[in-house]
């Protein structure tokens, strides 16, 4: 069944039971698309009233645009590809990750923190362990990547605040247990990929990422007033560490400069990051 996203937008936010029943697959896609939408035009419409970031040429009009795989042709999906094993022949800047053979992904981290039976973990985190890439596909985790969740991430009720928003999409709500998108994702993959560290060596890691990615712009450009707001500790896992701060520096291990949140928080902030979904 299709329905319009204004519709939900208006059932939700009005506190009504019942809202109508999205069916998943192309009705799911649908709606994706309407967000997008909505999105773009919520940029538009701030853009024309929000001075840009000091120093910043970054638009809507000029941004670098990432795609959803569905949206390639046939050509940019063999290029991404190719783009792909390229990656697997350049020496990577933490010897930990990295592909040792692009032909059967030989990875060498891990496992870690392996949430599936039969996986030990290593010793240390460092500890060099050369293996093939291993993958458990399986749809029970799947289930939860469909449109009711998308539309209670970023217009039901867990679009209410950033804490709702990643609570929801981390899976953290205690009742009723709920393994969240991003979880699902993960679980999906199975294996290798449900490892919180070791994951990061499958290619589809960064599809489902950047996914992930694409529903946290969209929620900040339907909710411009709470984009910039952050929630949580400033240790992963740790509840009771100190709570993070705009100023807390993000550790990126070596690969760049690490930076402050605030600077990035806004995919069109200019510095360093100038781009949106399309």
């Amino acid at each position: 069944m299709r329905i319009s996203l204004a519709a939900v937008i208006a059932l939700l936010a009005t506190g009504v039971t019942g809202a109508p029943t999205v069916d998943e697959g192309k009705d799911a896609d649908a709606i994706m698309d309407q967000i997008q939408s909505e999105a773009m035009g919520a940029l538009v419409k701030a853009e024309k009233s929000t001075p840009r970031r000091q120093g910043s040429e970054c638009s809507v009009g000029n941004a670098h645009i990432r795609r959803d795989w569905e949206k390639l042709g046939q050509q940019e999906k063999l290029d991404y590809i190719r783009a792909v094993q390229c990656l697997a022949d350049t020496p990577p800047k933490l010897t930990q990750y990295g592909w040792a053979n692009k032909n059967r992904l030989t990875i060498n981290l891990g496992p870690i923190t392996p949430r599936m039976d039969g996986l030990s973990p290593v010793g240390s985190i460092f500890e060099w362990n050369p293996r093939c890439l291993r993958r458990d596909l399986t749809m029970a985790a799947s289930r939860n990547l469909n449109a009711e969740n998308l539309l209670n991430l970023t217009v039901g009720h867990a679009s209410h605040n950033v804490q709702l928003f990643q609570d929801e999409l981390q899976g953290t709500r205690p009742d009723p247990p709920f393994l969240g998108m991003h979880g699902s994702g993960h679980f999906s993959m199975g294996a290798d990929g449900t490892d919180i560290y070791a994951s990061i060596n499958d290619p589809a890691f960064w599809l489902h990422h950047a996914m992930l990615d694409r529903v946290y712009w969209a929620w900040q450009a339907l909710h411009p007033a709470k984009k910039g707001k952050i929630a949580g500790g400033t240790v992963m896992r740790e509840p009771d560490s100190p709570p993070a701060e705009l100023s807390d520096l993000l550790d990126v291990m070596g690969l760049d400069n690490n930076k402050p949140i605030e600077d990035l928080l806004d995919t069109l902030g200019g510095t360093p990051l100038c781009y949106i979904y399309g």
